[in-house]
This record gives structure tokens, sequence and C-alpha cells, in this order.
């Protein structure tokens, strides 16, 4: 298989060598440049991070509407700052902050 990260960065080239039928590849911490991976992160949740399938996931538990609102979430950011008790109203919000 060819190595397409000559031709594009590592996001990119793991999805072209799927699509060349080169199966999965993984990106390992050595093939991303450390300046250049909080800008590999915003790529991967704005155009491939399974936002439908997440929310579905966790929108579980009967007829209740209200069980995807009721979830807290955390994020951790850069220099292990931590940002808690986040919820959203539904997907499209959840998405908005992409």
């Amino acid at each position: 298989m060819e190595d397409v990260r000559q031709e594009a960065g590592p996001i990119e080239g793991a999805a072209a060598a799927a699509a060349a039928g080169g199966g999965h590849r993984s990106v390992h911490a050595t093939d991303v440049d450390a300046e250049e991976f909080p800008h590999l992160l915003q790529q991967y949740y704005a155009r491939l991070f399974p936002y439908g399938r997440y929310f579905r996931w966790l929108s579980y538990g009967g007829g209740d509407k209200k069980t995807f609102q009721n979830r807290e979430f955390s994020f951790t950011l850069k220099d292990d700052v931590y940002i808690r008790y986040q919820s959203f109203a539904d997907q499209a919000e959840m998405t908005a902050g992409e």
C-alpha cells in the first residue's frame, strides 16, 4: 500500500487509505506534529466524529425525551483545565460547538 501521508495530513491520509481499499490506518502520536495537533482535533470533530450515533447511544432509555438533556459532559482542555457540568438540549446544540 502506498504511503498516503506524503500527500495529505494524517486524518486525510487515513481517509484516503481507507477509500483506496487499504482498510484502517492508525495514527500514532509520533505521526503528528504537536503544533498541528489542535487543528487535527478540530478537523476530526468537524468531519469524522459520529455525532448522530453518539447522540442516539446517550439518548437510550425509553420514552423520556429528557434522557440526553440530563447527561453531564466534562471536557479536558490544554494544561488540564476542566470544564464540567455541561449539558445539551439535543444533537444540534451538541454539534454547534464544533
